[in-house]
Formats: C-alpha cells, structure tokens, sequence
C-alpha cells in the first residue's frame, strides 16, 4: 500500500485527534507510537508497545495487541529498519482508521485496539451512549405507557471486559437507566438469564466468545417492555440493529457522553433471590476509578502490556500523568491534588469535564471522587445470589425420575473461559460428581495459553481433555467455549476404539431425540438453523413435535414462538427457553451427561443411540468447508462467482432446487425466511449444499449433508462410507465452484 502525502496527512490528524481523545493510556501510548513510526520511520518503541519476555528482555509488542514471538535467551530482538516500520505503521493505521467499526445483529466484534475500526473504550463509550438512547426511545414511543428502563450488564474475562462493562453501567446510569452489572467474570448465559430474570428491557455482554485473544465484543439482548414476549431475553435482530446503530451514530464526539461515578446495582443476593426487593437492592456506590484500579491489579486493563506497565498506566489515569512511560515506580496519588481531580482533569468525555451534574438521579461526580471503604460490592461474594439462582434453576431440568442414572465418570475443560465453576456446580448438584476439570485450563486467562485457538470445534483444542480423559479413564469429554454458551462432546467410538468428539448436528439430534421422550402433551416445538441437519425435523415429526426452521443464529432460533428446544450446528444448543433465550453449554451439558449416563446404565453408548437414529431415520452425514479470508471483500467476491456460475451439480447429482436466500424464500422452511446472503443447493439424492459468509469471522462457510437410507444395523458400516466419499465428493465441487 502506498499512500499520497495528502491521505498520510489526513490519517495521521485523525489518529491524532483519536489520541487526544483516548481515555486509556496504553492505547493511546501504542497509537501515538504507530503515529510516529508512519510519520518519519524513526521513532523509539513507546514504553506501551514493549513488554518483559520471559528471560528478561524487552522484546516489542505487536500491533494492535498481536502476540509476538518470545525473544530467545540472551539475544536482544531485531527491529525493523526505520522503512520497514514506516510502512507497517501506515498500514495498521489505515486499517485501524479504514471506517467505523459497525453495529450489527452480532453487536460489535474485532481486534483491540485505538481507532474507529477497533475495539476500545471510545467505541464502547458510543456504543453505550448510542443503545442508552435507543432504550430510553423504546420507553417513550412503545404501545403502552411510558416507563423508566433496566439494562443489565455482564463481561467476561477477555482483555478489557471488565472496564468496558463499567463504563457501560456508568452510561447507562448517567442517561437514567435503571442499572444492574454482574459482580465477576461471568459465562453469557449468566447474563441472558439475568434479562428474563431481572425483567430488564436490555442486557449487554462484553465477550468475544470464541475469538481468537485479541478480540473482544458487544453483544447485546433485549426484553421486558422493549419486545414482544418470544423475543425476551433474545439477541437483537434486524431492524433493531440498524435502529441501534443509528443512534450510536447521532453521538457525537465521545466528550458528550457523561458517566455515573456510581448509582447502578452490583448484582448480589438480595437482588435476584427476592423479588420483592431486587430492583432495589444495593447501591454499590462503584466509582469507575476503583473498578479501573482493580482491573489494573488482575491485569484486565489492557491487553499485551506487562502487568506492572497496566498497573502504571492505571494509576497515571487517576492522577492525570497520561504518559504510562513516565513516573514509573512513583507513587502515583502522592501529591497536593486528590486522585479525582486529577482522573477528571485528564479523562476526556468525563462528567466533570463537560460540567455535567445529574442525568436521571445519578450522581455524575468527576470519576474518582469518594473512593468507597468496600462500596464497590466484594468480589468474593459475587456470584452468591444470581449464579446460585441460576444453577438451582438448571440443575432442576434434570429428570431424576426417568433417568436416575449418574454413574458417569466426566472430564471438563472451561478452555480458559468463565464456566468452569458454575458447570461444576450444575453438574455436582445434579448428582454427577465424578467431574474431573482440566487442571491447566480450569482457571480464566485472557490469553487461552494452552489453545491456538479458543473453539473447542478446532484442530488441538480438546488435546488437553482427552489426554485427561485417557489417564482417568472418563466416560465422556465436555467442553465449554470461553464464555460457556457452547458445548463439546467426546467419547470412545466403539467402531474404532479411540476418542472422537461428536458433531454439532450428532449432539444436536441426540439432545433433541432425549427431549421428545422426556416431553409429554401437544403444542411443542423444536427449532434448528438451515444449516444445521434435516435429522431434527425428522425426530420432532415422529413424536408429534412440530419443527421449524430459522436463519443462522440463535436470534432467530430463540425467538420461535413456543420453542422448546433448539440448536445448531456450532455447537449451541438451548435446552431450556423459558431460563435462557440463547444457546447455553452449560445446561447443554446437564442434559448431554443425563443422557449420556442413562446409555451407559443400559450397557449402551451414546454411539449405539446414533445408530438407532439412523436406522429409524436414515444416516445423516454432514460436513463444512471454511475459507478464511484476510480481506473481506473476497467474501463478496466467492459470493457473486457462484450467483454469475451456479453450479449445476455436487457429487454427480444434479441440483434440482438452487435458492438464493439473499431474496427470502418461504419454500425453505415452515416458516417464511428473512432475507439473508446465502445460498442454498439441493440435489436429486437429497444432498444439501449451503454456502455463506460468517456473521462474526472473516469466513466463507459451506455447509453439507447427505442422507444414506439404512435398513439393518449390518448396513450401517457400509452406509458410512458410502456418505463419506458422497460427502468427499461433493467438497470438491464446492471448492471447484469458489475457484478454489
């Protein structure tokens, strides 16, 4: 990339203008560094950019919180020439500042980082003031009265999501909202529960999921007053999406957007256990200082800095020294003028700078005025009334009656995320008390030090369990995402004797096929994506259930009206609608054991009850094929070759039904389908073919499934391979027809 003087000149005053803005030091230290590297190649690393390797030595930090490679010991790392770092400079500040990070029905997702199109306080700050808006909009303009709303506000234990949960609260509280954020790191079933629970109208949740860790993200929830009642407690959709997105536009500068000092409610006992006093509770009187130092201490300020760096950097916040490199080793609240002052002096945006007093009975002090003796609500409480509220109510899905059987010997792996202790505490209240958590990924760390990647659907990432799994001699591996709202499952495989972990669409069916037992009476619905298997449809049409299919999403599952259960494919499966509107991997997990033991009881596995499903309803085979792109625009591109070259057929079949979903089509699925960019192919034999753009990675997704009629159980050998060189051969004409 070459840039003219003129666009060099007008990004640099951008990036600039950002850093003058930028409430986080060690943001704002790493942009005004990339700022001088772009501008003349010659700078010396900011003291933000550089981080202790393990021998000792300062070794650079990557862009935009990249992990770079440990320095060997004993040698000094090389840095670039002057060019060189000229030029990547100029490159991460043009993406950086390439556009506005857009809000959509995934909320916000992308790297950490200074810049519009990154994740940041700035952009959060925005994001809250603009969905504030939206919300108090909604209590103003609804059918029925108009009325004060409630937002709760969850995080988990990524880099910044702490911080970025606060500071939503404050703005929350500051525009009047009635405000509830959750006391830890917390799994985002935790919070999808506590919008139905808390009958809040909003509910945020700072995570990025499974993402690799340099990301974070905004996901956001709606319920009470806002929507109709299926969509309480759901992810938003469209045209909330854009309707948020605009008033996060009409912000304004983030110096505009005014923060509470305190006023919201730190969820804890009270809150949530009586009902009569929940929304009243406790006023933690949390000043955004305390919550900033604390974060400090846990390393959760910023991503890539050295602990004692974040821990500077933090205290050069509140006393208003906005260099992190500068006063190291000081004391920094030694001086004449209180830690406040200072914090307001320096924080940009802040009420004291902008001469705010109250907005909706909340006191908007300078932040860091009044530093509360255990105002902000002691950390080793947190989760005493709200978890416990929640894992009561899931432990209560289990059917101890019909399946009493809980001589199940479980391995779980939390892979570094926020569910470990609430799993197992759904799991051993339940009676399954032979869980075994992996030792080196129990704990929270932002940095997934074990994985290359934090998805239990990926290559390497469940080794750990599995190897656990082997030396206890387990029944069954379960796996959470980092922020619990997934499940994995493995097992030994009897056809081959080793370890394998089941597909999306195989612990979907078996969840599903459990459910339909368990469930008695008409009107009960089961609802998976489009992309996820026909299997279900098949199961729920034998037991009476009715079946409906949505877009891609548990926005669009979670809000069928009257579901009982729903899944897809990735791995997420709701369970239980009427505690959590979304796809949720720890009550997942409950069932998976309760039926999991109830096999083994039987002297069966989970893989005898696949069997009995495909002779029932004929062997379904799926597969995926992702492409991972570095630029966006590619995605497009694969997109309009196969709408200008349709393919005519995968596998040797012929496609007999090509559907672009990009104009709705209500011949899909029982119910009519919104428009979306997708594609959809079947073929004679009753292959099915759908290729689409990820919604939250920078994917091309291809989803396929074959079905193999089987009539005995000697055929069911035969039939696998069958659908596997089906399935192989419909890959490549798949990559064939994306030019691959």
């Amino acid at each position: 990339m070459t840039l003219t003087d003129a666009a060099l000149q007008s990004l640099l005053d951008a990036a600039r203008e950002w850093a003058d803005l930028d409430p986080d030091p060690v943001t704002e230290g790493q942009l005004r560094s990339l700022i001088g590297h772009a501008d003349d190649g010659t700078s010396e690393p900011h003291a933000a950019q550089l981080r202790q390797a393990d021998d000792g030595a300062i070794e650079p930090h990557a862009a935009q919180h990249k992990h770079a490679e440990p320095t060997a010991p004993g040698r000094q790392p090389e840095l670039c020439d002057a060019a060189s770092l000229k030029v990547q400079a100029q490159l991460e500040l043009a993406d950086s500042f390439s556009g506005t990070l857009q809000f959509g029905t995934a909320g916000l997702r992308a790297k950490l980082g200074a810049g519009p199109n990154r994740m940041n306080r700035i952009v959060v700050r925005r994001a809250a003031a603009g969905l504030a808006s939206f919300l108090l909009n909604r209590a103003q303009t609804g059918n029925g009265p108009a009325y004060t709303p409630r937002a709760v506000v969850g995080f988990d234990a990524r880099h910044n999501s702490e911080i970025f949960a606060t500071e939503t609260a404050a703005i929350f509280t500051a525009a009047g909202i009635e405000t509830f954020l959750l006391p830890s790191a917390l799994p985002t079933p935790v919070l999808a529960y506590a919008v139905r629970a808390l009958e809040c109208e909003g509910g945020v949740m700072v995570t990025a999921s499974h993402n690799p860790p340099q990301d974070n993200g905004y996901k956001v929830y709606l319920g009470g007053r806002a929507v109709e009642e299926s969509a309480r407690g759901a992810q938003i959709v469209a045209p909330f999406d854009t309707d948020i997105a605009a008033q996060i536009a009409a912000v304004g500068s983030v110096r505009s957007v005014a923060l509470a000092s305190n006023g919201w409610t730190v969820i804890d006992a009270a809150d949530v256990n009586d009902p009569a006093t929940r929304l009243g509770a406790v006023d933690a009187d949390v000043s955004i200082t305390a919550r900033l130092a604390q974060a400090a201490d846990g390393g959760l300020v910023n991503h890539g800095a050295d602990a004692g760096l974040v821990a500077r950097a933090a205290g050069a916040w509140m006393t208003g020294d906005r260099s992190p490199s500068e006063g190291a080793g000081t004391d920094p609240v030694a001086s004449d003028q209180s830690a406040g002052e200072k914090a307001a002096e320096a924080t940009p945006g802040s009420p004291a700078a902008n001469g705010v007093g109250h907005a909706g009975g909340a006191d908007v002090r300078p932040m860091g005025d009044d530093l509360v003796d255990g105002g902000q609500a002691d950390r080793g409480q947190a989760d005493a009334g709200l978890v416990d509220r929640y894992v009561s109510a899931v432990v209560d899905l289990a059917d101890r009656t019909h399946f009493p059987a809980r001589g199940l010997k479980i391995v779980l792996t939390p892979l570094h995320g926020v569910g470990g202790t609430t799993a197992v505490s759904v799991l051993t209240d339940a009676g399954f008390d032979d869980v075994t958590v992996v030792t080196a990924q129990a704990k929270p760390d932002p940095d997934f030090p074990t994985v290359a990647f934090p998805n239990p659907e990926e290559p390497g990432a469940l080794d750990l369990a599995l190897e656990a799994a082997r030396e206890t001699g387990a029944d069954i591996v379960i796996a959470n995402d980092p922020d619990a709202d997934r499940a994995a499952v493995a097992a030994v495989d009897p056809s081959t004797g080793s370890w394998r972990m089941l597909s999306g669409d195989e612990v979907g069916s078996l969840l599903g096929a459990h459910l339909a037992e368990r469930m008695k009476g008409s009107g009960r619905v089961f609802a998976n994506s489009i992309v996820s298997s026909r299997l279900l449809g098949r199961i729920a049409a034998s037991h009476g259930i009715d079946h409906v299919q949505t877009l891609t999403g548990f926005k669009w599952i979670s809000r069928v009206p009257g579901l009982d259960y729903g899944y897809e494919e990735a791995l997420g499966y709701c369970v239980a609608p009427e505690l959590v509107r979304d796809k949720d991997g720890i009550s997942a997990a409950l069932l998976i054991a309760e039926l999991a033991a109830a096999a083994k009881a039987a002297g069966r596995s989970m893989f005898d009850t696949l069997d009995d499903l495909a002779l029932k309803y004929g062997l379904h085979a799926s597969d995926q094929l992702s492409v991972r792109v570095a630029d966006l625009s590619l995605l497009e591109t694969m997109m309009s070759r196969l709408r200008r070259n349709p393919p005519t057929s995968f596998g040797g079949s012929a496609v007999q039904k090509a559907v672009d979903l990009s104009e709705g089509d209500a011949s899909v699925s029982s119910a009519a389908l919104p428009p979306t960019d997708a594609l959809l192919y079947l073929t004679e034999n009753g292959s099915r073919v759908i290729i689409r753009p990820s919604g939250t990675e920078p994917k091309l997704k291809c989803y396929l499934e074959v079905i193999v009629p089987v009539t005995a159980a000697a055929d069911l050998a035969p039939a696998r391979a069958r659908a596997r060189a089906v399935l192989d051969a419909v890959l490549d004409d798949v990559r064939l027809a994306l030019g691959l």
